[in-house]
């Protein structure tokens, strides 16, 4: 299979499967009710459609197709990155919200992380060198605040969101902080 013909379909399947897992995500218990099939793995239970997974441990994050959000978010951000790095896709603001909001829903740090990235390339390919410029400045400038207050940003975070984000990198005893500060990556 050719890349651009792999890219373009990657690309719409994504963004499908985005839009439903959106719409899916704001009627879980719809979802519970009609779902026909309903597992348990591990310690954590599911209520399945073909197309779209209910975590119930987390039934405010959404998974996608997925069982976990992590991994739906990292196909979302692939997605959204094969749309930002390629000159000819032009217009695709559409695709990156439906993509972003999804990205959004899952709650996850690392898919925040990668949308920031993801944003900045977009809004950095600007044609003008004084806009290039000047979102430099203002990323160097919002970069270095944030990291600088990065435990008031996160309770913050925590404060004003159905999901605590900022727990996974400062509470002690949970498998995401410990992921983060022994992983090799």
């Amino acid at each position: 299979v050719p890349y651009e013909r792999f890219k373009k379909c990657y690309i719409n399947i994504v963004t499908i499967i985005a839009a439903v897992s959106l719409i899916c995500w704001l009627i879980p218990d719809t979802i519970r009710q009609i779902a026909p099939f309903n597992y348990v793995r591990g310690s954590w239970r599911f209520a399945s459609l073909f197309f779209y997974n209910l975590n119930l441990a987390v039934p405010t994050r959404n998974c996608g197709p997925f069982w976990e959000p992590g991994m739906y978010q990292a196909y979302l951000c692939f997605a959204m990155l094969m749309i930002v790095t390629d000159s000819k896709e032009k217009h695709q603001w559409g695709r990156l919200l439906i993509l972003s909001f999804a990205v959004i829903t899952t709650f996850s740090s690392t898919g925040y992380f990668l949308l920031v990235v993801v944003l900045m390339l977009k809004l950095y390919q600007s044609r003008q060198p004084v806009h290039k410029f000047v979102w430099s400045v203002l990323v160097i400038i919002v970069g270095t605040v944030l990291i600088l207050n990065i435990q008031n940003v996160l309770n913050y975070i925590d404060q004003y969101t159905l999901y605590s984000v900022g727990s996974k990198f400062y509470s002690d005893g949970n498998e995401s902080v410990a992921t983060r500060l022994y992983s090799g990556i």
